[in-house]
């Protein structure tokens, strides 16, 4: 079942090579957005609950660095990101079933991003 969700996510990453692609990755402690252009074959822009700045805004909530909250800011940052850049993006949720933390990414990033 997992090698055939793998197979899956290799599958539309070959579909949309020519677009930009947000890649979720999740560990148990922290969690990684990165916009990817196919096209020049590059990150464009990334956040992570890791950098500093936004460490600090989930800590100060007294929050963990995994937690829904810090999925909700991710989004919005990276929203904010993107609106500055103004790119059309895929959303790639790299195999993780689409509930819970991978959700909540993108509702705040649809909702921040339609707020602009």
């Amino acid at each position: 079942m997992k090698k055939n969700i793998k197979n899956r996510a290799k599958k539309n990453r070959q579909i949309f090579s020519n677009k930009n692609i947000i890649i979720v990755n999740k560990t148990n402690q922290n969690i990684h957005l990165q916009l990817f252009s196919f096209i020049k074959n590059k990150i464009i822009t990334s956040c992570s609950s890791t950098e500093k700045f936004i460490k600090n805004i989930i800590l100060k909530k007294k929050k963990k660095l995994n937690s829904f909250y810090s999925c909700h800011i991710l989004g919005k940052i990276l929203a904010l990101k993107l609106y500055a850049i103004k790119e059309k993006v895929i959303f790639d949720r790299s195999g993780f079933k689409f509930h819970g933390k991978v959700k909540e990414i993108f509702n705040s990033f649809t909702f921040f991003l339609k707020k602009k």
